[in-house]
């Protein structure tokens, strides 16, 4: 695997939040991010470093076999 397609999740709080890590970089430069924190469905997801922002914010959001991955920019009301 090479460090484009592998991630790390880091805790963003108490509440099962995670900030997510691409693995490039070395692991802590860039983020999984909602483009300008849209709350559109279909805004891009990318990469980006640190904003302090929600748009960095995510759930994993159990539903049957598979999970799914809420953004805090839409109070986890949308998934990416």
């Amino acid at each position: 695997m090479t460090a484009k397609n592998v991630w790390k999740l880091v805790s963003a709080g108490d509440d099962g939040e995670y900030y997510i890590y691409s693995m490039l970089g070395g692991g802590n430069t860039y983020l999984l991010d909602v483009a300008n924190g849209a709350t559109d469905n279909g805004t891009n997801i990318g990469i980006w470093t640190d904003t302090d922002h929600n748009a960095q914010i995510f759930k994993l959001v159990k539903d049957g076999d598979y999970y799914h991955i809420a953004t805090a920019v839409t109070n986890y009301a949308s998934y990416v």
